[in-house]
Formats: C-alpha cells, sequence, structure tokens
C-alpha cells in the first residue's frame, strides 16, 4: 500500500494482519468470516417475523439478543469460542449491554473473558439510538437537535450572503 499526496509518493507500508481503518475491504472480510456465526449460538432469542434472531451483524458491528440474562451469557459465551476457533478478537473495552424491558429494569452482570461489560442507558447502533424501553424519543431529540443546528448555520450563512448582497447593490 503506498500512500499518495499531490504527486508525492511515500514508501510502500505493509501489513500481515488485518486491514487498515476504514479499508472497503474491511466490511467485506468481516460478512465473510461471521456470516456462520448463528450456527455456534446456541441460546434463546426472541422470534422476530417468525424467526429466532440470536444476533444481528452489520459491517464491522454485532450484538447479540437474548430472552433472558443467562441466556445471554451463554450467547456471549458462544460468541469467544467462535472467536477463538475462528481467531478473531472481542475488544471487551468497547462491548456494551443494554437490557431492555418495560418498567424497572432487572440487574444483571456480564463478562466476556472474566470482563465485566459496561452497563449503558442509552447506546447507537447502526445510527439509531435505542433505550432499554425502546422508545424513539431520544433518538428523535437527538435528530432534532442536529437538525436546528444545521438550519441555524443556515439561516446564519444566508444572512451573511444577503448582507454582501445589499452592500453590493448599495454601492451601484
Amino acid at each position: 500500500m503506498h500512500i499518495v499526496s499531490g504527486n508525492e509518493v511515500a514508501s510502500p507500508v505493509s501489513t500481515s494482519v488485518g486491514l487498515p481503518e476504514g479499508d472497503c475491504l474491511s466490511p467485506i472480510l468481516f460478512a465473510i468470516f461471521t456470516a456462520d456465526i448463528e450456527a455456534y449460538l446456541r441460546h434463546r432469542a426472541p422470534m422476530l417475523n417468525g424467526k429466532e434472531r440470536k444476533s444481528i451483524f452489520f459491517a464491522d458491528d454485532g450484538a447479540l439478543i437474548a430472552i433472558t440474562a443467562d441466556k445471554l451469557q451463554r450467547g456471549l459465551d458462544d460468541l469467544i469460542e467462535y472467536c477463538k476457533i475462528n481467531h478473531l478478537t472481542i475488544n471487551e473495552k468497547k462491548t456494551k449491554v443494554m437490557i431492555f424491558g418495560r418498567g424497572r429494569i432487572p440487574e444483571a452482570d456480564f463478562f466476556i473473558n472474566n470482563e465485566k461489560l459496561e452497563h449503558v442507558k442509552e447506546f447507537k447502533y447502526l445510527g439509531v439510538v435505542l433505550t432499554p424501553q425502546l422508545s424513539f424519543a431520544r433518538h428523535v431529540q437527538i435528530i432534532s437537535t442536529k437538525a436546528k443546528a444545521r438550519i441555524a448555520y443556515l439561516y446564519m450563512r444566508i444572512t451573511d450572503i444577503t448582507n454582501v448582497i445589499r452592500a453590493c447593490c448599495q454601492n451601484i
């Protein structure tokens, strides 16, 4: 691999493991490596569209879904085994747990390689902000705030352009 900037070409960079961050092959290889993961997951999971869904994987993100805390831990244990077999690693620091439900959410701890996983009350997955109650209120609030900020920026730019045009017109 070479890095090119204008007419300059840097000396080659080589790697024998993995891909550079952001490489377009990364999600394809991840999909190939994890295509058979459902066969390794033995825990019980919710039915979605008439099929038990134990996991959701997209690009380089994955999520395990289970119906109880002990079933999720079993799924995590199966995932650890799958990764060992396929020479993959799990970043425990980036792995989060969210328990969904109505009312009071039960307490439970989950572990990967004896590392306790962090519980979160809000998580952004594939661009959607999830909360334990599966309400879209927080997601809508975040999107609305971003939209208002962008509208305010556009308004300021239009005002600046309008003032420039007025100044030019006064000089004519």
